[in-house]
C-alpha cells in the first residue's frame, strides 16, 4: 500500500501470479484502510475486537458480511438455500455490466454498424467477443478464459452472436435509473429481465 496524489494505491500479486494495481480515492474508505494498517502485522485489513485482540479480515469474513446483509431474515432457512450471495456474485455482476456496456459502445461505431448487419456467428461478431472478453478480463485482473467461463453472463455473448443483443439492450437503457444504480447496471438488469 502506498499514498498517491489522489489517495491510496495497492500493488499486489493475485491469483495466477497476476499483478494488480488498484487505486482508492474515496476519503472515507481511505481513512478506514489507514486506521487498519496502523495496527501491527503484515495484513492490511484487520481490526481490534471487543476484547482488544487483533483480528484479520479474510474472504470468509467478507462473504459472511455479504450474506448477513443480503438476506431478508434468516439466511440459514431453507428458503435461502442456494440463493446466498458472495463476493463472486459482485465480480460476476461487474463483469457482465462491463461486457454488455463494451458491446453496446462498440456497436455504435462505424465498424460496429457493419457488425450489426453481419450474419449471426460471423467472424466479425466472434472477434468482437474476443476483444470484449480481453477488456473485461483486464479490468477484473483475470485471464480471458477464466473471465468468460466464470464471470461474464453467457446470455450476453449468446444473444450478441445471434444478433439479438443490441436492440434489447438499447431498449433496456431507456428510462430512469434507481438510486445508486448506473445506467449500465439498469440496462443489464433490463436486458436480463427481457430474456425471461
Amino acid at each position: 500500500m502506498s499514498e498517491t496524489n489522489t489517495g491510496l494505491a495497492f500493488d499486489f500479486v493475485g491469483k495466477s501470479a497476476k499483478a494488480h494495481h488498484i487505486e482508492l480515492q474515496d476519503e472515507r474508505l481511505i481513512e478506514i484502510v489507514q486506521a487498519c494498517s496502523e495496527l501491527p502485522g503484515y495484513q492490511i485489513f484487520k481490526y481490534l475486537d471487543d476484547n482488544g485482540d487483533k483480528q484479520v479480515i479474510d474472504s470468509a469474513d467478507i462473504n459472511d458480511y455479504i450474506r448477513q446483509h443480503t438476506c431478508a431474515t434468516d439466511c440459514e432457512s431453507e428458503v435461502y438455500s442456494g440463493n446466498l450471495y458472495s463476493a463472486k456474485d459482485f465480480r460476476t455482476w461487474m463483469a457482465s455490466v462491463l461486457a454488455a456496456s463494451y458491446l453496446y459502445d462498440e456497436l455504435q461505431t462505424s465498424v460496429g454498424n457493419a457488425i450489426l448487419t453481419s450474419e449471426s456467428n460471423s467472424p466479425e461478431r466472434q472477434q468482437l467477443v474476443i476483444d470484449m472478453v480481453k477488456e473485461v478480463a483486464e479490468e477484473l485482473g483475470n485471464t480471458p478464459a477464466v473471465c468468460r467461463a466464470s464471470y461474464i453472463n453467457p446470455m450476453i455473448i449468446e444473444w450478441f452472436l445471434a444478433g439479438k443483443f443490441f436492440d434489447t439492450y438499447k431498449q433496456a437503457r431507456r428510462g430512469r435509473t434507481k438510486k445508486h444504480q448506473s445506467c449500465e447496471e439498469k440496462a443489464l438488469l433490463g436486458f436480463l429481465n427481457a430474456l425471461q
